[in-house]
């Protein structure tokens, strides 16, 4: 018999996987998940990964069917611009707020965390190229003691980042120089600038909605 905890720690971690695989669109919208398979491909049982599956679903990217059938849901435009719309008021009130502080501490963790993305950029480490960036992100929010906010976010902004796998808005060097000049903003306790920077960096994915819906017909809701 496994514990209430282990079952908890097994959804979260199929829960991951699945989370990452659908936002890394190798698992399209429409693709068929079948729960007894799942949990046979991570050797446990049904209920973990039925757990998974409702964590997924409240976050918008799959949708449970009867007859233990369950879809990835296909991209909502109305939920990209819900989404994105949250995203943009909440960090440019967090940097407007650190700018008004400008602790030091803060300053060399986040530019910590942009050195160590800028290493994995020249490395070609893509995955340690987003964790780095996702580190920046939460310095910011940990910092103005808004740790659960960012977790609300982070549920919410999975749609999003389903749009950026299908084309990369921003490259290395233009999301290393957007990072730069938040903390240099914030340091300088220019509240404006800082948050200028900010709404500029996390624009991007909105320009492209229209031609990324063109492009891609068969990932976005009709």
């Amino acid at each position: 018999m496994q514990a209430e905890g282990e079952f908890e720690t097994l959804a979260q971690g199929i829960h991951a996987t699945l989370r990452r695989r659908i936002i890394d669109l190798n698992l399209s919208p429409g693709a068929v998940l079948h729960p007894k398979a799942l949990a046979e491909e991570h050797g446990t049982s049904p209920t973990p990964v039925r757990e998974a599956l409702i964590l997924l679903q409240q976050e918008g990217l799959v949708r449970i069917q009867p007859q233990s059938r369950t879809v990835v849901t296909h991209i909502g435009l109305a939920q990209v611009h819900e989404a994105h719309f949250l995203r943009l008021a909440v960090e440019t009130e967090v940097t407007r707020e650190l700018a008004g502080e400008c602790r030091q501490e803060v300053i060399a963790r986040a530019r910590s965390a942009i050195a160590m993305q800028d290493g994995a950029a020249t490395a070609g480490a893509q995955d340690a190229f987003r964790a780095f960036g996702d580190m920046f992100h939460a310095t910011l929010f940990g910092a103005v003691g808004k740790e659960g906010l960012r977790a609300i976010l982070h549920r919410r902004s999975a749609v999003m980042e389903r749009m950026e796998h299908l084309h990369p808005f921003e490259g290395d060097d233009a999301i290393l120089d957007a990072h730069d000049r938040i903390v240099r903003g914030i340091a300088l306790r220019d509240g404006d600038g800082a948050t200028d920077a900010m709404r500029r960096h996390l624009n991007p994915v909105m320009s492209h909605v229209d031609s990324l819906q063109r492009r891609f017909p068969g990932y976005f809701a009709p």
